[in-house]
């Protein structure tokens, strides 16, 4: 029979093969080419000292399984490798991260192309995933891409800036989790969705625009992005979920437009150095009673203002309350008189469009000052509210 026909003496000493599974290749050849009948590379097919100087492995259409569920690091001298069939996903990125510095070619009968180092899924234009330790400097994402998939590009550890095409209207969850040397993220208006997780732990990331389109801040979005001081919401989000900027350190001001609905639990948590929050959301849910943590340790450094705009009519109830562990506790991290760790509130710039002010929204307030309009709601307020020489009316 041929070359690697069952019968033929070549593939007995070459391949061991039993019932479609790769146990173990022989050879000492420089190219390897798996036959079509093996359907499964076992644990330890290429555990032999010939295959450090394989240089070219070509894959075959029948390939289903890599019965290795780690790194490849016998791939680091391949400098070809040829993908054939239907392997699923999992597996070809196992490989492509392992392919240190080989060249790689996808047959036509896959639904994938690899385009700069990303995969991308051809009939949906999806950007599957990145292969990482090619992903350096600034890199942008081809044109045409619709979609960034869940972890397409996390733990790109050298990535220190992305440019996304206008063609991309969804980032998936994680997408580029701990891209810990990405300073700079250009994120187009086509953008509809970005999903939680998406820049989490980029420590490096200095500012971000969230596109006009999208409605929902997600949770822990950007969690941990310590450098990040400059960050513009637009007046289409609705709702900032929980943990969304928890832990952006460096952060100094934050807009709230009146779009806003919604808050969710310590999402500003721990922005240490928050100098200002301009708040002129017009109709935000009432927050829950001491079990918010919205803003702990918001301004802890230097204390911080809080500005109302003039759109604001209401301020929901409960808005600086907080606990922890079982615990009332005034709001943690915005106190005058430290409570394990808070810090105090400088300023409180009332807006006259206020009108009401939610059960205990400012009940463990402790400002520096408060100012007020004369003749308006939250002059008389301010005065049952706190000491009279720390209100200024104009």
């Amino acid at each position: 029979m041929g070359l690697f026909g069952k019968s033929g003496g070549k593939q007995k000493e070459e391949f061991v093969i039993k019932k479609g599974v790769l146990e173990k290749w022989n050879g000492d050849s420089t190219t390897i080419r798996i036959p079509d009948e093996v359907t499964t590379i076992g644990l330890l097919a290429f555990n032999s000292k010939a295959f450090s100087n394989v240089t070219e492995i070509i894959f075959p259409a029948s390939l289903q399984k890599i019965a290795i569920i780690k790194d490849i690091p016998c791939f680091e001298n391949i400098k070809r490798i040829v993908l054939r069939g239907s392997l699923p996903m999992g597996y070809v990125n196992l490989i492509l991260q392992n392919s240190y510095n080989a060249t790689i070619e996808i047959s036509d009968d896959y639904d994938v192309a690899l385009v700069d180092n990303f995969l991308i899924e051809k009939s949906s234009q999806k950007l599957l995933f990145a292969i990482r330790h090619r992903m350096k400097g600034i890199c942008s994402i081809p044109e045409g891409v619709r979609e960034i998939a869940d972890n397409a590009l996390k733990d790109c550890e050298e990535l220190e800036g992305i440019i996304i095409p206008g063609s991309v209207t969804r980032i998936g969850r994680h997408a580029f989790e701990n891209c810990t040397r990405m300073k700079k993220a250009v994120i187009p208006d086509s953008v509809q969705i970005i999903e939680l997780s998406a820049f989490k732990e980029c420590r490096t990331l200095e500012a971000v625009t969230i596109p006009i389109g999208v409605q929902s801040i997600q949770t822990a979005t950007f969690f941990g992005c310590k450098s990040l001081k400059e960050v513009t919401i637009p007046n289409s989000v609705q709702s900032i979920e929980g943990n969304a900027f928890c832990r952006c350190e460096a952060l100094k001001q934050v807009v709230l437009p009146e779009s806003i609905k919604q808050i969710g639990r310590f999402a500003f948590d721990s922005c240490n150095n928050l100098e200002t929050l301009y708040y002129n959301a017009i109709e935000v849910e009432d927050f829950e009673a001491f079990n918010n943590a919205v803003f702990v340790g918001a301004g802890r450094t230097n204390g911080m203002n809080i500005v109302f705009g003039d759109s604001v009519k209401r301020i929901p109830a409960f808005f600086l309350e907080t606990q922890r562990e079982g615990k009332s506790v005034f709001f943690y991290g915005v106190n005058t008189v430290n409570s394990g760790g808070g810090a105090r509130i400088n300023e409180i710039v009332f807006s006259d469009s206020i009108v009401e002010i939610g059960k205990d929204a400012l009940r463990s307030a402790h400002p520096q000052r408060v100012r007020v309009k004369r003749g308006s709601y939250c002059e008389e307020f301010a005065y049952t509210q706190w000491d009279r020489a720390k209100v200024e009316v104009y």
